[in-house]
């Protein structure tokens, strides 16, 4: 019999679009932290106030999220998910496929039960004290002062640290996803956030702690003797450890922190993971936005780490290259920081360095050193993005060169003194592109 065929598309399953409930610094019900958000729908911006729902078993349902699950069910990538969606055509893993073996069994609808909510993702402000080159007003409330200077028609003037997470919406949250295994905590930085302090010693008080895990994104400087005393009553504890470059190249994206101190505190967690390797109550792994900043110089990082990994001999007989991970996001705004705005010979050195790197791992590995599968597929996704094409923008290039201006300027230094072959690489591209 004759007839059309009907292109059936698997749904895409997410358990974080399912089965989490992720919270950004205004107070927003997102799919996750790692969608783009120019792409999503928000009810609390600065830009439009409107009246929503204050109950979470109200806002886990709100359109926005119910298209983005809808979307998945019939097979459609939502532009929101690009990200993931990039990472997989790449052949590496994503926050979605991540989440999905942590979270496997989270019911496919559209409106989703509180009681089937696993997995809390939250930011409680944006009390920071670090100004990230990749960052903004918008997320540290330490880059205000400066941010006022680069965008002196910005929205975000007078912001101090905005708490998104009141003590009154903890305790709603905590009452109303009573099955919840895991908490993600980021911010701001989140590990000196004063209501994420009061978060977790509601969680202890309630006796819910013992059942759950907690993992932060965190630059570490906020990891104090209270805090490890809190970590201690909870079931496990994961760290994804915020550092884009080795060195300088850290030192100038992450202000102002000083390499020794960074150094220093990745390996006080280390010694934690090693000790506890073998019930894997702390564990960590390697957070690394990959930008123009870093472009050729992410492979370096994941060198260093890869090394330091290897120097930690555990009691299962493997090193730490075995239970320690690395995943890397990419800037996609502003969108002159992106990697693409490089010319291609400039990007070409970064994908020798991550050549030469595999050569070195899969060596190892031939050798019979187990190596967590985070760290080549790091490398692969680093080496695609560099081979993306070169957009050559003129005023994405005149933009950076201003906005590295300015900031070297306010804060006192020289970009050649950390990175000088990027400087060397945009006055490049203002001769191709013939900026005065």
């Amino acid at each position: 019999m004759g007839g059309t065929s009907v292109d059936i598309k698997k749904p895409i399953y997410c358990s974080l679009a399912q089965g989490s409930v992720a919270i950004n610094s205004y107070g927003e019900y997102i799919p996750c932290c790692n969608i783009r958000m120019e792409h999503f729908t928000m009810y609390q911006s600065p830009f439009i106030k409107h009246l929503v729902p204050t109950e979470p078993s109200e806002r886990i349902n709100m359109a926005n999220l119910k298209k983005i699950r809808n979307d998945l069910s019939k097979g459609i990538w939502p532009l929101a998910c690009q990200n993931c969606k990039s990472s997989e055509d790449n052949g590496v893993a994503s926050m979605r496929t991540i989440w999905n073996e942590a979270i496997p069994d989270a019911p496919l609808t559209e409106t989703i039960n509180p009681i089937d909510v696993k997995y809390l993702d939250l930011t409680f402000g944006t009390k920071c004290n670090s100004k990230c080159m990749t960052c903004n007003a918008d997320l540290s409330d330490f880059w205000e002062e400066e941010y006022n200077i680069h965008y002196p028609n910005s929205v975000f003037k007078n912001v101090n640290n905005r708490v998104s997470i009141t003590t009154e919406t903890a305790q709603k949250l905590i009452d109303t996803f009573p099955n919840v295994e895991r908490i993600g905590l980021i911010g701001g930085e989140p590990t000196i956030s004063d209501e994420h302090f009061e978060f977790l010693k509601m969680l202890i008080e309630k006796g819910r702690s013992k059942n759950i895990g907690l993992s932060y994104v965190t630059n570490l400087t906020g990891v104090t003797d209270e805090l490890l005393e809190l970590w201690d009553k909870f079931k496990t504890v994961h760290l994804s450890v915020s550092i884009d470059g080795f060195d300088k190249v850290n030192e100038y994206i992450r202000y102002p922190f000083k390499w020794s101190k960074t150094e220093n505190n990745l390996k006080t967690i280390l010694s934690l993971c090693q000790e506890h390797v073998l019930t894997h109550k702390y564990t960590m792994g390697l957070s690394c936005t990959h930008s123009i900043y870093n472009a050729i110089q992410a492979h370096d990082l994941i060198e260093y780490f890869y090394d330091i990994l290897k120097s930690y001999q555990c009691e299962d007989g493997n090193t730490l290259l075995k239970h320690c991970g690395a995943f890397i996001n990419r800037v996609s705004h502003p969108k002159d920081a992106m990697v693409s705005n490089l010319s291609n010979t400039y990007r070409n050195k970064g994908i020798k360095r991550g050549s030469k790197l595999l050569e070195k791992v899969q060596h190892d590995i031939d050798n019979g050193l187990l190596v967590e599968k985070g760290i080549v597929e790091s490398i692969k996704l680093i080496n695609a993005w560099l081979a993306e094409p070169w957009s050559m923008d003129k005023t994405n290039i005149q933009t950076i060169h201003k906005f590295i201006n300015t900031s070297d300027k306010f804060r006192n230094r020289n970009i050649n003194d950390y990175i000088p072959e990027l400087m060397t690489e945009l006055e490049y591209m203002k001769q191709v592109l013939k900026i005065d």
